[in-house]
């Protein structure tokens, strides 16, 4: 599991631990689609959410886009680690800022959830036993019932559960 620290900078939640990211972006894939919902952008620290999908341009650097296969940006997702389970959105994709293509990233907030605080911008979680589960359709996406302006994770996490509870049955 690797850290993504994109989004909304200095904001709620910020306790520096993203400070030693090489690879901050100011802005998330999906930010003009979470303007809708009041905020400027996701903030990582807040935010439960997860980069799906890879971008880029460099020599055989493997594409992937999840809307093709059904997925839509800022839909529910779930993620298995830790033997405990969370929810988060589709909120980013990767670039080819990385030697290869990868899935497997998630904001610093999924993360310290899975793992706790010594989750850092640098500081992954390197054992291949992490699940990341997607849903297609239409009624995957998030909506206003979601408390997008939380103040910590754990607000935003649970606000996605009835969704997230809903989707899981499906499985």
């Amino acid at each position: 599991m690797d850290i993504d620290c994109d989004g909304q900078k200095n904001g709620a939640g910020d306790d520096g631990r993203c400070d030693s990211s090489w690879d901050f972006q100011p802005q998330t894939s999906f930010k003009h689609m979470v303007q809708r919902y009041g905020i400027s952008d996701l903030n990582a620290f807040v935010h439960t959410y997860v980069v799906f999908g890879n971008e880029g341009t460099k020599p055989d650097f493997v594409n992937f886009n999840p809307r093709q296969f059904g997925m839509q940006p800022l839909s529910v997702m779930a993620v298995v680690c830790g033997n405990k389970m969370f929810y988060g959105v589709w909120g980013d994709t990767n670039g080819d800022d990385q030697p290869r293509a990868a899935v497997g990233e998630v904001s610093i907030s999924l993360a310290t959830l899975c793992y706790g605080k010594e989750m850092n911008g640098d500081n992954g979680h390197e054992q291949p036993d992490v699940l990341y589960i997607g849903f297609t359709g239409k009624d995957v996406v998030t909506d206003t019932s979601v408390n997008w302006k939380a103040g910590n994770a754990i607000g935003f996490e649970r606000s996605l559960g009835k969704i997230g509870d809903r989707l899981i049955q499906r499985l």
